[in-house]
């Protein structure tokens, strides 16, 4: 009795054919050169590392600028409230101010602008009071008596 075949007859009784098949295919690729499935995986990754990087690198720095445009950190209690206190009386300013119709403030922006219009409340608000003014005499009736 050889090596091989003593050990052929103890895997036998030790495990199952499909086992053995999977052992034999192994056999197989490493007699035909494994390295090669091996490196294949390598390449592959090897050609995607670099656009994966500035991908990572991408996120990065836009998770920076987000970090940056949140301020300095606000670890205590204290400094999360005085935060949101800060920010709510800049809000509070700001409705005054598109109240009153008083758009000195650079949030409002150039009124010449659709964006800059839309934050005027009081202009907007008058002129579709003015639309609906002119609309009411014509439109404004349920029923049409000729």
């Amino acid at each position: 009795m050889t090596l091989t075949n003593f050990k052929t007859d103890a895997l036998e009784g030790l495990c199952t054919q499909e086992q053995l098949d999977l052992l034999d295919a192994f056999d197989t690729l490493r007699s035909q050169g494994i390295s090669h499935y091996i490196s294949l995986p390598q390449i592959i990754i090897a050609s995607e590392l670099p656009s994966l990087i500035n991908e990572i690198n991408s996120k990065i720095n836009s998770c920076r600028s987000q970090l940056q445009k949140l301020g300095d950190p606000r670890a205590t209690l204290d400094e999360q409230r005085l935060y949101l206190l800060h920010i709510s009386q800049v809000f509070q300013t700001l409705v005054k101010a598109a109240v009153d119709g008083t758009y000195n403030e650079s949030f409002f922006g150039d009124a010449k602008t659709d964006d800059g219009y839309r934050k005027r409340i009081r202009a907007v608000i008058q002129y579709l009071n003015q639309k609906f003014t002119d609309k009411i005499p014509h439109r404004g009736h349920f029923r049409h008596v000729l």
